[in-house]
């Protein structure tokens, strides 16, 4: 009887454990094994898109992606193939391009010319686009080697100077891909698109502000005059940009506002430091540093500098102490 106990009690455990070893079976084959149609949905070897029925357009309020250079449509009135010499020359002019030569009315040699080659504003189109065109000089007709079109929005009166340098760059870069196609015999007129990472937004340093303000940012051509009159004294001179993105001529007396203080110069009202300094220069990067030699009072002569933009401010075009007054 008791045999028979034990068969039934081997019998019930050997049933459990082949039907926990089916289950275990079925659940590895369940998880790793998928129908046809479940693999093929999730292989998917090639992703094939219906193509739109035209050309996708970036929003015209410049929105979504950042700035770019965009083919726009083929070149017409393209001369014939160019010597290498030629082609060289093309790309020096277009190197030479800047932000101040793109704005304005129609006109030809809107930068130094190199070789033969010219760059033209031909005027806006219909759109309002700018059109500027690289062209070989002394031909007949067709002349046109290089095209971009600037739509007006990356132009405005709005633009700080380093949206300017933005779209000079794009604008660089756009001519140069256009003449690439018209050397490789498929000529292409290149545009710009999508937004400018900055745009109408003029930067701080422009507007009138307290110590501290900062100018180098917004100008260029920074130099130093020293002794510019019988009593002596310093000038600081370059060209600003003003709120309306105009580059602008201007200058400033700073020798009342610094002074030499036993070797160490500092803003101060009536300074007057030039009475006791020499060798004055200055370091223009991030900031524009004003280094001299200056007496230290006990017969020595020691080096010692100031950060310019702590006390001077670009007031919208016009350079202005706002330190030591």
């Amino acid at each position: 009887m008791s045999n028979i106990n034990n068969y039934g009690v081997n019998m019930k455990a050997q049933m459990s454990a082949l039907i926990a070893g089916t289950v275990c079976t079925m659940l590895v084959s369940t998880s790793f094994i998928l129908p046809a149609s479940a693999q093929h949905r999730h292989k998917l070897p090639h992703l094939v898109l219906p193509m739109p029925s035209r050309p996708l357009q970036l929003p015209q309020n410049g929105r979504g992606s950042v700035l770019h250079t965009t083919a726009y449509g083929p070149m017409r009135n393209t001369p014939r193939p160019l010597n290498a010499q030629l082609l060289r020359s093309a790309e020096v002019v277009i190197a030479s391009l800047r932000f101040e030569h793109l704005r304005g009315g129609a006109s030809s040699h809107i930068v130094q010319d190199v070789g033969h080659i010219r760059i033209d504003r031909q005027g806006q189109t219909a759109n309002g686009d700018q059109n500027i065109q690289v062209q070989v000089n002394g031909l007949r007709g067709d002349s046109t080697i290089a095209t971009v079109l600037i739509p007006a929005r990356y132009l405005g009166n709005n633009l700080n100077i380093h949206s300017q340098r933005e779209v000079a760059n794009q604008v660089r870069l756009a001519l140069r891909r256009s003449l690439a196609s018209f050397r490789q015999n498929r000529p292409q007129i290149y545009t710009l698109a999508g937004r400018l990472s900055n745009a109408r937004i003029l930067p701080r340093n422009v507007q009138p502000r307290r110590a501290g303000g900062g100018f180098t940012a917004s100008c260029r051509d920074i130099n130093l005059f020293t002794n510019i009159d019988r009593r002596g004294g310093a000038n600081l001179s370059a060209k600003c940009y003003n709120q309306a993105g105009q580059l602008l001529p201007t200058a400033v007396a700073i020798n009342n506002n610094i002074v030499n203080n036993g070797g160490r110069l500092a803003w101060q009202k009536d300074g007057g430091f030039t009475g006791s300094v020499r060798n004055c220069s200055l370091i223009v990067r991030k900031f524009t540093i004003l280094r001299c030699e200056a007496g230290n009072g006990a017969g020595s002569w020691v080096t010692s500098a100031i950060n310019l933009d702590t006390g001077i401010v670009n007031n919208n075009g016009r350079l202005t102490v706002v330190r030591g007054r």
